[in-house]
This record gives C-alpha cells, structure tokens and sequence, in this order.
C-alpha cells in the first residue's frame, strides 16, 4: 500500500531519502569489507607469526594446514556455504539481478577459514560474494521503504553508484584513519625509462608465460583430483590442507593469500639460494590452482604475484638483473598470460607498484598476453585465472 502511494508521489523528498539511504547503506558495506579483510589478515599473522620461522616449527605446520583442511570440509558440509568463483557471483548478477550467499554469518566464516588457516588464495574471490549480498540486500531494501523501482532508469543507475561510492568512501576513510586491512607490499621505483631495462622485462616475461602454462598444468591437474572426488566432497579440502602442509613444511612460502610474503620474500631472497625460489615459484603456482579447485576458495592473483617474484629474484640472484624489475616483470607477464587481459594485470600490478614503473608492467603484461597458452586460446574470454579471482 505505501509502495503504491510512493509511486504515485513521486516527490523530491523520497528522491533524497532514497540517495541518502543508498549512500548510508555502501557505507556500511564498506565497513563490513574493510573489518572482514583486517580481522582475516589480523588471527593469520597472530596465528602464524613471521613466514621463514616456520622453518623451526614444521609440526605446527603440518598439524594447522590438517586441522584447517577438516575444519573447512566441517563447515561447507554442514553449511553449504563455500563461497562462489568471481565469474559464478557475476554471472548470477547479471542473470538474475542480484545474488545471495545463504546464510550470512556461516558465508563469513566460510570466507575466512581459508586464510586463516594458510591457504594459498586471495581474498578478493570470496569478499565478491559477501559485497554483492550486502548489495542485494541494500537493494531490496530501498525498494520495499522507498519503492526506487518506480524511479526511471538513470535514476536507479544513480543509485547504483552512490552505493558503490559509499563503499569506496567508507574504504578509504578506513584506510587513512587506520591503515590498510591487507598489509600490501611496494615495489621500489625504476629507473623512468632505460632500454636496458625494458629489453630485460621483455625477456623475464618468457619467465612469467612458463609460469602460466604451469598453472594451466595445476588447473587440469587439480580439477581431475576433485572430479575423482565427486562423491566425497568433503574429503577435497581434507586432502588439499594434508599436501599443503606437506610442502609447506619445506616451502613455507609456498602457504598464505601472498602480500605480506611478497615484502618478507623481497627482503630475505639474497639469503635464499635459487633452487629454493624457483621451487617456492613453481609450489606456489600449483598450490594456488590446487587450493582453488578442492575446497580452499580464493582467488589467483596475489598468490600468483607471489610466486612470480620468487621466480624474479631467484633469477636476479644469477644473471645480476635489478630484482624488483625481475621480480614485477614476472609476475605480471604471469598474470597477463594467464588471464588474458593485459590492461587489467597493469592496473591489478599498480596496486604494488609506484606508477613510474609502468612502462615496464605495460611490456611485460602485453608480451605475457600476446604468448600462446594451450588451452586457453579458445577461451580467453573466461580465462582460468578468473576461475576464483582475487
């Protein structure tokens, strides 16, 4: 009845109501994402503490990633509520107009076991879904108070926006008032421009392709492991969290989402020989595929700049090349090659990157791109690298 009557007077002041409403609820959007992402990366590093001391405690290792593989089989089984791949949260979006994760309180958890138990995945796939339930719900809510599908549709469009402005707001207000939620790493300046060092990033960008056709490799790999699996589901992340641990014991890099590995891996690779990078790169490429298609639901990205600036330094540390310009040259013609989108590997790269080094990100993204990847050439308008995104 009140819907009825709003759509009848249409007046400036439910216009206002509904922008302030839309504005107030991508605020508060933006606080749940920010506190979500700072509690996670806040119990990992409580839990797990410096990366290279877990050298000393390989039990400890073994046993978390164990308890973490059964903890997230209990949860999803009983729940139901393992987050969705980016591309699936979008393409339920776009289809139906909105998207629900289920039960909120157990899709946070959900969310969060992986990273805290060491999971070798971003955060960003599993936020997506949690930010376009709160978006969904927020919708609704305008509807049903203030009855906005009576509004034209530039005025819902506006609406739209003020939403995704308030959570960007609320974001960065955070971020200047007390830090970012994710501790991100930053790569130092090059130098702005020299032919030396772009010949050399076009070069390492064959180091970062070979790194993609790994990942393929794992994907094919991990998705034959859970396909065997299919009538036992819960004994996908059982097993992933055993492996991880296994390899983690000796590579304990190869564990965590990534950023605050890519600062610690920056400082301590001079004293790393180079066959422990190279593996650390490969493992961490694997793992990442792995984690992703048995249970442990992330994202690829930030793993997977990880294990391209192990591969950077591990070759820096032999050939004398600048290892911040291996180690970013690697990781975005990874990135590049395996997603296919050499534009958005710039801009995911610039998050770490000071933007004067751009011209180096840029050759390396296109060069990876323009590589051929078996398998993938047919799909590249759904690359594996966004099968979980982050």
């Amino acid at each position: 009845m009140a819907c009825e009557q709003g759509k009848r007077e249409d007046s400036a002041a439910r216009r206002i109501a509904a922008f302030v409403a839309a504005l107030s609820f991508g605020i508060g959007i933006g606080l749940i994402s920010w506190l979500l992402l700072g509690v996670s990366y806040g119990i990992l590093g409580l839990v797990w503490g410096p990366t290279l001391s877990l050298l000393e405690k390989p039990l400890f290792v073994f046993a978390l990633c164990c308890v973490g593989g059964v903890a997230i089989a209990f949860w999803n089984s009983r729940f139901e509520s393992e987050p969705k791949p980016f591309t699936a949260v979008m393409a339920e979006v776009k289809a139906k107009g909105g998207y629900s994760m289920g039960p909120f309180i157990p899709g946070i958890v959900s969310f969060m076991l992986p990273v805290v138990f060491g999971g070798s995945i971003g955060v960003a796939a599993g936020l997506v879904g949690i930010v376009a339930t709160c978006c969904t719900l927020s919708w609704s809510l305008l509807d049903r108070i203030l009855c906005i599908a009576s509004l034209p549709k530039y005025g819902r469009a506006a609406l739209k926006a003020f939403i995704a402005a308030g959570i960007a707001a609320a974001f960065v207000a955070c971020t200047f008032a007390m830090g970012t939620p994710v501790p991100l790493p930053r790569f130092e300046i090059l130098p702005l421009f020299d032919g030396t060092y772009l010949l050399q990033a076009v070069l390492l960008s064959a180091a970062g392709w070979a790194l993609s056709l790994l990942y393929i490799a794992s994907t094919f790999f991990s998705k034959k492991s859970a396909a065997t699996l299919a009538d036992k589901p819960w004994l996908r992340p059982v097993f992933c969290g055993v492996a991880l641990g296994a390899v983690g014991v000796f590579l304990p890099f190869v564990l965590f989402p990534g950023p605050v590995q890519v600062s610690e891996i920056m400082d301590a690779w001079p004293a790393l020989p180079f066959f422990v990078l190279a593996a650390t790169a490969a493992a961490k490429v694997f793992f990442t595929a792995f984690c992703m298609n048995m249970g442990w639901m992330g994202g690829p990205f930030f793993p997977l700049i990880l294990a391209g600036t192990c591969m950077g330094v591990a070759i820096a540390s032999v050939s004398g090349i600048d290892p911040v310009l291996a180690a970013i040259s690697v990781s975005t013609a990874l990135l590049g090659s395996s997603s296919r989108r050499p534009l958005a590997s710039v801009l995911i790269m610039l998050i770490v990157c000071p933007v004067q080094d751009v011209l180096y990100i840029a050759v390396a993204a296109f060069v990876g791109a323009a590589l051929p990847l078996p398998g993938v050439e047919k799909e590249s308008k759904a690359p594996s690298c966004r099968k979980g995104d982050s």
